[in-house]
């Protein structure tokens, strides 16, 4: 049952894994996890510019929609 749905979903979970290889992704994903805050408040920890941030919020967000 679970090889047949990771078969029917492989690209889907690639994807996934993909974003989530990051550790910088899964850091987001826990102040997340925390509450809800701007993206200045999200981005603020790890001292990176608002644009490279974004590409990350953006890759969650396309992964999210998958």
């Amino acid at each position: 049952m679970i090889l047949s749905l990771m078969d029917q979903y492989s690209e889907q979970l690639s994807g996934i894994f993909l974003a989530l290889a990051d550790p910088t992704r899964r850091a987001v994903l826990g102040r997340l996890g925390e509450g809800l805050g701007s993206i200045s408040d999200l981005a603020e920890p790890f001292g990176m510019a608002l644009s490279s941030f974004m590409k990350h919020i953006h890759l969650l967000e396309a992964e999210s929609h998958a």
